[in-house]
């Protein structure tokens, strides 16, 4: 069943699919699961294997999780309209911020 967020203004929000990949988290189950008790699979970074070749050797590695997962739901839904969100901002340097902070 849809979710559906409070209306805002006149613009409401219907969520029919999410999908989000980490590594060790690559399906709504290890999510879920993850949610519940922490555990996780191997810590294995996504193939992303929907991505063309020649486009993913020129994507960082977030960028990468982000196309993958939209294609994944373009290839099961039809949509109007997408949002990507990202509280980090610009995903090349959020990537290498955090690559950083893992050093310490």
């Amino acid at each position: 069943m849809p979710l559906h967020a409070p209306q805002s203004g006149s613009h409401p929000i219907r969520i029919v699919a999410w999908w989000a990949l980490a590594p060790g988290l690559p399906t709504p189950e290890a999510w879920e699961r993850w949610a519940k008790d922490g555990t996780r699979q191997k810590e294995l970074t996504p193939d992303c294997r929907s991505i063309p070749a020649g486009m993913r050797r020129r994507m960082s590695p977030m960028s990468k999780l982000g196309v993958e997962v939209a294609l994944t739901l373009a290839r099961e839904h039809t949509c109007d309209s997408a949002i990507f969100a990202s509280r980090h901002g610009e995903l090349l340097r959020t990537w290498s911020l955090l690559q950083q902070i893992a050093r310490r």
